[in-house]
């Protein structure tokens, strides 16, 4: 080994049977091949199913565990393989020959044909097999940058023309890289974090570059950061989070379109508003007329019959009107705050006048105006008790006051004046 580190002459060793394979048989350096115990090579692999006459063998892992210094080196050195050939080929068998490469003229001793491959590529390629795999890609980061292009011109006086190598158009075709998961890929289709960690990224001599490794990858990557940018802008613009301009996006066309003709029916109609001018002077009429406010009666047949609302649910329903008509004309519910559903033949919106506290007292200010289903919900599915809804009148600050309906959580919205009338027919009631 000394004396060939100082002479460097591999031709001296590659004929002569001085190497033993992993069996104990001496071999040929050329019949001879590195993996495992040296480093992973994925000769095996390939070698394997390889015919008698071609065979090659496995260097005995010996040398290796004897830790000679630069035995591998050595080995290598005088013929054993290390990576798959890169050999000549004909140069008018590549897929740019013609279109590209080709040009017409003489060819003469100056000319230049120059194209390259792996011998039984294709095969290769078409193995599916990682180690195989491992075999190519150890063997392409130790290529030659010369050999990925394939050159011609016919003779001195030409320029050259140059095209990707036969070796670069059959690495382009096949699904022979495979990821994490073991599924191959074609060198486009694949990007570097998908690719398998024992795999090293190499590409000093820009094979991975002439073969376009994870160009389609990269593409699909930036058009989902284009769409990710398009989302987020969208939802900017719109004023509202991603996630709902997410669910924007799966409507259709007619969707969207009965959508913002809702939006903007419900942007334009106002609920009422409707402030005393004068509110001390108002507390003061209203408590004085719910001090004469008569006594709910019931009538005394088999079932208990309530005989005194029906003059205060007329005086109820006008004084509604006049509190819930917004500037548009429309009658406004106080629980869904939409527009009541329809009108009766008469051109009046239909609403149902529903009695909101149960008080001892007839009280016009203790009725509410509801549409046919928010008024099903209050009287039927109300889980929020008479004692909360109190609670909740006398204290609220906002002119909402809370109410649990059908297993949902809405709001009674009161303009100012009816919850100030209501205010002070409750101040009453509590001291009476």
């Amino acid at each position: 080994m000394r004396w060939f580190r100082e002479h460097v002459d591999p031709t001296l060793f590659e004929q002569y049977f001085v190497l033993f394979d992993e069996s104990g048989v001496t071999r040929r350096p050329c019949d001879l091949f590195l993996d495992f115990s040296y480093r992973l090579t994925g000769l095996s692999a390939i070698f394997q199913d390889e015919a008698a006459t071609k065979k090659k063998y496995l260097l005995s892992s010996e040398y290796h565990r004897l830790h000679i210094a630069g035995s591998e080196a050595f080995c290598v050195g005088i013929g054993v393989m290390d990576r798959l050939p890169v050999v000549p080929v004909n140069v008018e068998n590549n897929p740019d020959y013609g279109r590209t490469l080709y040009q017409s003229g003489s060819f003469t001793d100056y000319g230049t044909k120059q194209d390259y491959s792996i011998p039984k590529l294709q095969e290769y390629l078409a193995r599916n097999d990682v180690e195989v795999s491992r075999a190519l890609w150890q063997t392409l980061c130790q290529v030659k940058p010369e050999v990925l292009q394939a050159r011609y011109r016919p003779n001195a006086r030409a320029e050259f023309r140059s095209a990707p190598s036969q070796l670069v158009h059959h690495l382009r075709k096949a699904a022979w890289i495979p990821d994490r998961d073991g599924i191959f890929h074609k060198q486009a289709g694949i990007s570097r974090d998908r690719l398998r960690e024992d795999f090293p990224w190499e590409n000093a001599n820009c094979w991975l570059t002439a073969i376009e490794f994870g160009k389609a990858a990269m593409h699909i990557e930036a058009e989902a950061k284009a769409r990710e940018a398009q989302r987020e802008s969208a939802a900017t613009t719109l004023g509202i989070p991603v996630e709902l301009a997410d669910e924007l996006g799966t409507l259709s066309p007619d969707e969207l379109r009965q959508l913002v003709l809702k939006v903007k029916s419900h942007r334009h109609r106002q609920f009422p508003v409707r402030r005393p001018s004068n509110p001390e002077r108002r507390i003061t009429q209203v408590a004085g007329a719910a001090n004469d406010a008569p006594d709910i009666e019931y009538g005394k047949p088999r079932r208990r019959v309530r005989t005194t609302n029906r003059e205060t649910k007329i005086a109820a329903r006008q004084y509604l009107i006049d509190l819930y008509t917004n500037d548009d004309d429309e009658l406004v519910c106080q629980i869904c705050e939409e527009v009541m559903p329809f009108k009766l033949r008469n051109g009046a919106y239909y609403f149902e006048t529903v009695e909101f506290l149960d008080l001892e007292r007839e009280h016009r200010e203790n009725y509410l105006a509801l549409c046919p289903t928010c008024s099903a919900k209050f009287n039927y599915a109300d889980a929020t008790t008479d004692e909360e809804l109190l609670e909740s009148t006398l204290r609220v600050e906002n002119d909402t006051v809370s109410v649990s309906l059908a297993h949902e959580e809405g709001t009674i919205r009161f303009v100012e004046t009816h919850l100030i009338d209501l205010r002070a027919v409750l101040g009453v009631t509590a001291e009476v």
